[in-house]
């Protein structure tokens, strides 16, 4: 962000700082995401592919 935030600033190019805001944007969205999904507090999850991986390999040891 703080590149794209350079160049705009500099050359008066602002494509790169949209590019940069739509991924900041998704990334909290899936911060959200996770948080919604946890059912209890939890630290470092990766993201929220992992998460639901985690909860796969949870409820097969579950079950086995």
């Amino acid at each position: 962000m703080s590149v794209a935030v350079f160049i705009l600033f500099i050359f008066d190019i602002s494509w790169p700082f949209y590019c940069a805001a739509i991924v900041q944007a998704l990334v909290a969205c899936e911060e959200v995401a996770i948080t919604l999904r946890l059912s209890k507090l939890e630290s470092n999850v990766r993201s929220f592919w992992h998460l639901i991986k985690q909860a796969e390999e949870d409820s097969k040891n579950t079950i086995a």
